[in-house]
């Protein structure tokens, strides 16, 4: 297994080829001047297969490009691995530039490309500079197993992730970006509260997202076009009408009469989801009541513009965790082992600087990475924190408009690697009024 991968970050610089290769590559992006013209030179050199030897090994090629201020894509192919490797490092400190979540369809189900997202997102005020695949997903449904958020709305919110992988039903981490856009990843989970007028307190168990039977859930439009649907489970549901919000609480005004679980058409409105085995049922809200809901993910800050989820954290504190994956999150080492595509986000330890990391698989030019030499990666790239997203055939990067990975799904036809479609991306977004 290469040096690179599997020993720690040095400080001093050996004769390891990945690490210094890296170690030059980080420097190309944050120097200036003639300095940085010499790194363009032995950049160069590699690209062209004149790399200096280096522990006997040699670069099949290495390549960087500043898409947009502050934010640089960069490309590197190792032979000994093999590995194609893509990074997006990304300033947050740069004006304009934010990331945002987005979803297929822009709802909670459905499948779409990556490239499709970026393409529909982009408009005369805002370019989609990157972007990458994101969370874990259902393949029937698209619909994804963390809490999903985007600019601020609560797509999904869950308790504990709905991911049939993890029988155990572990909360899995989260990558998430405050309204101040500082990057964060950490086990969220969903809390919510349902305040009637009288002052009595209901706990709200989900947000288009149904637990178990005795659970009360607020749908919205992002569900689809009507509540799910569920034998299992009776219910009584309430439209409700959006009136206002103050931070974490929204205030909204009932306008029916309880309908049958599964009739509410939500093009008309939101609607409050109440379990018959539940008590609150004697005392269901009637039209004209005022009531307030309270929903925040814990032990997030409030106000979470994005939210995305992924599975294992692998990074913590800059170090890797890779060998107890298992224990803290669920994951089956079994599963997570081997070689495989892989998508990752990580940022540095002062928060600034953002890293969207992807690595084929599956084909001749690049095997792919076990989770532990994923993590080893991480380090090299500069994470400090880490978590791995979904990857295998949903592995994918775009920069600028364009697939710059090459995926592993093929199709079936043609034999030709194809994008697969999934359930959300993230976007690295440039402002155009900036």
């Amino acid at each position: 297994m290469a040096d690179w991968v599997t020993s720690a970050p040095r400080v001093r610089a050996t004769s390891s080829l990945p690490s210094w290769l890296f170690g030059m590559m980080i420097l190309f992006g944050r120097m200036e001047g003639a300095v940085r013209r010499l790194s363009l030179v032995y950049i160069t050199l590699c690209a062209t297969g004149m790399a200096i030897p280096v522990a006997g090994q040699r670069v099949d090629s290495a390549s960087q490009v500043m898409v947009a201020p502050g934010v640089v894509h960069r490309h590197l192919t190792v032979g000994e691995g093999p590995w194609s490797v893509h990074v997006i490092e990304v300033d947050l400190r740069q004006p304009g530039i934010s990331i945002r979540a987005a979803h297929a369809g822009d709802k909670l189900r459905g499948r779409e490309t990556v490239t499709a997202m970026v393409q529909r997102k982009t408009s005369d005020t805002a370019r989609i500079v990157a972007a990458i695949n994101a969370d874990f997903f259902d393949l029937r449904t698209g619909e994804d197993e963390n809490n999903q958020v985007v600019e601020g709305e609560i797509y999904k919110g869950l308790k504990v992730t709905s991911a049939p992988a993890d029988p155990s039903h572990h909360i899995h981490s989260q990558f998430g970006v405050t309204g101040s856009g500082r990057p964060l990843i950490d086990t969220f989970a969903f809390h919510g509260a349902v305040i009637r007028a009288s002052g009595s307190v209901t706990r709200l168990d989900g947000i288009n997202y149904r637990a178990s039977a005795s659970a009360l859930v607020l749908y919205t439009s992002r569900a689809g076009d009507a509540v799910p649907w569920d034998s299992t489970v009776a219910t009584r549901d309430v439209r409700l009408r959006y009136v206002a919000q103050r931070r974490d609480t929204s205030v909204y005004q009932v306008t029916s009469y309880p309908m049958a679980g599964g009739t509410a058409l939500l093009g008309d409105g939101p609607v409050l989801s109440i379990p018959v085995t539940d008590d609150s049922v004697r005392e269901t809200p009637k039209p004209g009541e005022m009531i307030r809901i309270q929903t925040n993910l814990q032990p997030a800050p409030i106000g979470l513009r994005t939210v995305v989820g992924g599975w294992p954290r692998l990074i913590v504190h800059g170090q890797s965790i890779a060998d107890s994956i298992d224990r803290i999150e669920g994951t089956f080492k079994t599963s997570f082992v081997g070689r495989n595509p892989r998508t990752g986000i990580g940022f540095s330890r002062d928060s600034t600087t953002l890293y969207l990391i992807t690595v084929d698989g599956r084909q001749e030019g690049s095997d792919g990475m076990s989770l532990a030499e994923f993590a080893a990666l991480m380090i090299r790239v500069g994470v400090f924190e880490g978590l791995n997203l979904d990857g295998g055939g949903s592995t994918a990067m775009v920069v600028d408009g364009t697939l710059v990975n090459t995926p592993s799904d093929t199709d079936p036809k043609t034999k030709q690697h194809v994008e697969r479609t999934v359930g959300n991306a993230l976007l690295v977004v440039q402002s155009r009024h900036d």
